[in-house]
């Protein structure tokens, strides 16, 4: 068995492997903690809903790479949000759709997808001529305009601009 504990809409109920569920029977929020003390979570923390929301004036990650958009099945945009009014900012991102770099000047809060006001620079360097070269590797034949090609051979250097 468990142990119960039922304080009116509250519960802490420890199962019989050790699992522990806290929450509230009429839809009540859990506090861990006091404003004034750290709370330490060991081993790794999963949280599962719709929103995360993080209250912090910094916050610091010690991953050297971020996953956004994890388990997505196909293709998807994505990107980094800076919020400049209620639900709306600033957005760098990646548009699946024409497989680039982008920047979004006015990206909702809530938004799926990401719509290019600019596309970030790219500059790809090899040793063959720029006119010879294959399609950019951002963008492709359609969307690549504006990537710079650098020959990088010292017998044949040259700044390409695809268009």
């Amino acid at each position: 068995g468990g142990i119960d504990i039922d304080a009116g809409s509250a519960g802490i109920n420890v199962d019989s492997t050790g699992g522990i569920t806290v929450g509230g029977t009429n839809a009540t929020g859990v506090t861990l903690g006091k404003s004034d003390t750290t709370v330490t979570v060991a081993g790794s923390l999963d949280v599962n809903g719709t929103v995360t929301t993080i209250d912090s004036a910094n916050t610091y990650i010690a991953d050297k790479f971020m996953i956004i958009a994890s388990g997505s099945a196909t293709d998807t945009d994505g990107g980094v949000l800076i919020q400049n009014s209620a639900g709306a900012g600033y957005a760098l991102g990646y548009d699946s759709g024409i497989d680039r770099w982008v920047f979004d000047a006015d990206l909702a809060h809530n938004a799926t997808d990401i719509g290019p006001d600019a596309y970030v620079g790219v500059i790809e360097t090899g040793t063959g001529h720029g006119d010879s070269q294959a399609v950019p590797i951002y963008g492709g034949t359609t969307n690549g305009v504006g990537t710079i090609y650098i020959d990088t051979d010292a017998g044949d250097q040259g700044i390409w601009i695809y268009s």
